[in-house]
């Protein structure tokens, strides 16, 4: 909960291609999970991809019609995927790589430049680690503790691949983090 009051307020909303291309590193999530038969973070990475996509789904719609379908219905193949029963790590992966390739040709469509600039960048980094933040709140609330530690370990390993962006653009706001994440770690 702190995490979310550590977001510094200057980040800007990405373009619809940033954010379409930012769900790429969810499949890609998504494909390692299945890859190491991990059922509940295969489930969680669906749920955190649609709950993000929900967001801007409509704008990409209206711009890319084509594409939008194209996402929709890779996204159902990877909502059937992680519900089968039994479920098929292979099928997941498969489902989660495609879903990858949708995306990154429809960011491509959209005029996607490679990731915003460093500032805008960062900033967005930032955000989405509120939706991570999130996840393991619902996690917790739901008493899933093997759920909350996957959803730690993906918060700190995204945290740390850009930490240092942050320490150097707001350094009371990395504190702020660091803490935040500490506390989570420790309860």
């Amino acid at each position: 909960i702190m995490l979310l009051t550590a977001v510094p307020a200057l980040a800007e909303t990405p373009p619809l291609a940033d954010q379409v291309r930012g769900l790429s590193q969810h499949a890609s999530e998504g494909a390692e999970a299945a890859d190491a038969n991990r059922p509940e973070l295969m489930r969680a990475e669906y749920e955190e991809l649609h709950a993000i996509w929900g967001g801007f789904e409509d704008s990409v719609r209206a711009q890319d019609p084509e594409g939008y379908i194209n996402i929709e219905t890779a996204l159902d193949a990877v909502k059937d995927a992680v519900a089968a029963q039994p479920l098929d790590p292979a099928a997941v992966e498969a489902a989660y790589t495609h879903l990858g390739t949708e995306l990154s040709e429809v960011a491509d469509r959209l005029g996607a430049a490679p990731i915003a600039t460093p500032a805008s960048g960062v900033a967005a980094q930032v955000l989405g680690l509120n939706h991570h933040a999130n996840e393991g709140i619902e996690a917790a609330d739901a008493n899933r503790p093997e759920l909350m530690r996957a959803e730690y370990e993906e918060l700190h390993a995204i945290w740390a691949s850009f930490e240092d962006g942050v320490r150097a653009q707001d350094p009371e706001g990395y504190l702020n983090i660091e803490t935040a994440l500490d506390a989570v770690k420790d309860a």
